[in-house]
């Protein structure tokens, strides 16, 4: 699928140059996960389709959606690291606790095919990584940032730098909120830091909105008026997910 990716990408590229458009690429994640699930036609006479439904589609999805964090195109499940390493070589890069469930995975990179096992590099590579995890849950952040800059020594050709940026971000965000005594090196997978705090600010600013607005009578001025002060409260907040507003009748 990425191979075919770069093919339609360079078409794309050739297409936007010959035309004098913008080159936009098309980018991807993939996260992989094995176990059971149910598969086939599901639904009801209002809706019908074939789709797949479970914990280990629900794992999946969740990876996918952390490519993005990783900043690497394939994320997988310890299943799937397990049943694929003899064809493949892969790395453990993060241990994460997703929505829904109550026990941590161990999440891999894909380094390349089996061939790959053979290239001294990922050899060093997976001991130094391993090394910097270890550091990294033990919260020693100096070791664990000095193992870092050892894994991009070795990571050249494995396409990870955007991984090992990604942990010196993290271990500065932990290094100025210590995530206590009792932790485990678990990531809980989900909104950045950032984005919690945004969320926590925009359901704060939208409940004390909703309890003043919802006492007073409807303006005069309409509803147009209305709803552009609404939207004026919350810019910030614009994108998170809020109950709809209520409506008011002209």
């Amino acid at each position: 699928m990425l191979s075919r990716a770069e093919m339609l990408n360079g078409e794309l590229k050739q297409e936007a140059e010959a035309n004098g458009g913008v080159y936009m690429p098309l980018r991807i994640g993939i996260g992989l996960n094995t176990g059971p699930c149910v598969v086939g036609n599901m639904g009801s006479d209002f809706r019908f389709n074939y789709s797949v439904l479970g914990d280990t589609v629900n794992l999946a999805s969740r990876l996918e959606a952390r490519t993005k964090d990783y900043r690497i195109p394939i994320v997988i499940g310890s299943r799937t690291a397990e049943g694929a390493k003899k064809k493949f070589a892969v790395m453990e890069i993060d241990l994460i606790m997703v929505k829904g469930k109550k026990q941590p995975e161990a999440v891999f990179a894909v380094l390349g095919r089996s061939e790959v096992e053979t290239d001294p590099r990922c050899r060093d590579l997976r001991e130094v990584n391993a090394e910097m995890l270890a550091r990294f849950r033990k919260q020693q952040w100096d070791d664990a940032l000095e193992m870092v800059a050892h894994c991009r020594k070795f990571a050249n050709g494995f396409e990870l730098s955007g991984l090992y940026d990604m942990y010196e971000e993290r271990i500065g965000l932990y290094r100025a909120h210590p995530p206590g005594a009792g932790w485990g090196g678990v990531y809980e997978a989900g909104r950045s830091d950032p984005q919690r705090a945004l969320w926590a600010f925009a359901k704060t600013r939208w409940a004390r909105f909703s309890a003043g607005w919802r006492s007073l009578p409807a303006p005069q001025t309409g509803a147009r008026h209305y709803h552009q002060a609404r939207i004026a409260v919350l810019p910030a907040a614009s994108h998170c997910r809020a109950p709809a507003p209520h409506r008011w009748s002209e």
